[in-house]
């Protein structure tokens, strides 16, 4: 999108969405720069950033004499029937980690899932 050397493009409106390949820090910034955004795919084998996200998700307990964490997460799941399966599909999302990780002007994370349902009837 944006390779070395190249001259710097005014990316209002538009968002990158990137996997592995790229050196994201570098990338993010320079997308932040031109005034984009990014989306990144982040995979299990990205230990730091991933740990990060995977226990900002799970289930938090409460301790005895003290308040529960914050959360602000957002929710969405459809599920659709076709093709005698159901699938399901779902994403939350939080801003918690924006002020927690040093990513160019991070804004959210989101944990996605899709799966099938099993039928009653198979």
């Amino acid at each position: 999108m944006l390779p070395p050397g190249s001259r710097q493009r005014d990316l209002r409106g538009v968002v990158g969405s990137f996997d592995a390949m790229f050196d994201r820090r570098a990338l993010s910034l320079k997308i932040v720069q031109a005034h984009g955004a990014y989306l990144w795919t982040v995979k299990e084998n990205e230990k730091g950033f991933y740990q990060d996200i995977e226990v900002l998700f799970q289930p938090h307990r409460k301790l005895a004499g003290t308040s529960a964490p914050p959360m602000d997460f957002r929710r969405s799941s459809t599920v659709e029937k076709g093709h005698g399966r159901l699938d399901k599909r779902s994403i939350i999302v939080s801003s918690l980690l924006a002020d927690y990780s040093d990513w160019p002007e991070l804004a959210q994370v989101a944990h996605r899932w899709s799966g099938k349902v099993p039928m009653p009837w198979g």
